[in-house]
């Protein structure tokens, strides 16, 4: 994969195409390169184990099919208890007061984030349903009871 050829094309062509939404995209190439790159088969398979089951956990196919770094449902696998409810209430009130804006590109940036929000308990059901990470997690638990959507 060269940095400064193709995939350096092909990355501007997704910033400025697809960036519309506040997300960070990868290129699935990207992705499979790294995952060829770290395999179990190497010297430093050590880091294939951390890349690959890490890897998979936080990012998700948009839409649009572009694939990005979720940072609304996968929170889940970074904060715990007080801190992951906090992120979610600082998440609500910047996801409310961006909705002010009049600009239509700001404002659809800040639709496409409430929509994702609106959406986190469902997709935290999803998770534990599909990887029983979150089963009786007093954190989980109180954020859906909680929830309220924007």
């Amino acid at each position: 994969m060269k940095i400064l050829g193709p995939a350096l094309v092909d990355a501007y062509k997704t910033e400025t195409e697809a960036a519309i939404y506040p997300r960070v995209i990868l290129d699935k190439t990207v992705i499979d390169k790294m995952k060829e790159t770290y395999s179990f088969n190497r010297l430093d398979s050590y880091r294939a184990v951390r890349f690959d089951g890490t890897i998979d956990s936080y990012l998700i196919m948009d839409s649009d099919d572009k694939l990005y770094i979720d940072y609304f449902a996968r929170a889940g696998y970074y904060f715990e208890e007080e801190k992951l409810v906090s992120y979610y209430s600082t998440l609500r009130k910047q996801i409310i007061n961006g909705l002010k804006y009049k600009s239509p590109r700001i404002k659809a940036k800040y639709s496409w984030m409430k929509n994702k929000f609106n959406n986190v308990p469902k997709a935290l059901e999803q998770i534990d349903v599909k990887e029983e990470l979150f089963y009786k997690r007093p954190d989980i638990l109180k954020i859906k009871e909680q929830f309220k959507e924007i």
